[in-house]
């Protein structure tokens, strides 16, 4: 219910600032904050990102957002979605360029978003992410450089147009994804379509 409430919250706020980017970030501890661009800020998710705490929500309105290099807290962030029929009224969220999740950012959430690059898993293990209904241009990137794997991630409903390099994963599950790249180094995973 919450979530609803806090969606509507942004579209209203969206639709009154005539297409203007806007982000909420809810936080148990804080409340809810709106960042909204102005002649002085041009990039709302990086204002939330840096007011976020380790359990926050940030939603993200329609429109392209320049984002952080690294995740490094924990978060749940919601995005309208990529699909044009499904977000006509919003318009598409668009991160502009890929991130790396770093070591902090286990545990973390990621829904409704088109990712204008790659998600990289840093060199440290990296657990419990889940990405779901993402449209991914660069695919995942998960490299073998340790023996810290990370484990339990869950993809469902992606589209990822290149390819997904997972020697660094372990026990990672892929629901029902559309994969248009290669895979590579897959150990003790699951794909179900």
């Amino acid at each position: 219910m919450k979530t609803n409430f806090l969606l509507f919250v942004i579209l209203f706020t969206s639709l009154s600032y005539a297409q203007m980017r806007v982000v909420a970030l809810h936080s148990p501890t804080n409340g809810v904050q709106y960042f909204a661009e102005s002649q002085t800020n041009f990039q709302p998710f990086l204002l939330a990102y840096a007011a976020a705490i380790d359990g926050d929500t940030i939603y993200v309105g329609g429109g392209n957002f320049d984002v952080p290099a690294t995740f490094d807290k924990r978060l749940t962030v919601y995005g309208t979605g990529h699909y044009p029929s499904a977000t006509s009224a919003t318009g598409f969220t668009l991160f502009n360029a890929g991130f790396t999740l770093g070591d902090a950012s286990d545990n973390s959430h990621f829904e409704g978003l088109s990712i204008n690059g790659t998600i990289t898993f840093a060199d440290a293990p990296t657990d419990n992410i889940t990405i779901k209904r993402c449209h991914i241009y660069g695919g995942i990137y998960a490299p073998y450089t340790t023996t810290n794997y990370g484990i339990n991630c869950v993809f469902v409903e992606n589209v990822f147009r290149s390819s997904l390099e997972l020697s660094h994963l372990r026990s990672a599950q892929f629901y029902n994804n559309m994969i248009f790249g290669t895979l590579s180094s897959a150990t003790n995973h699951i794909f179900v379509n």
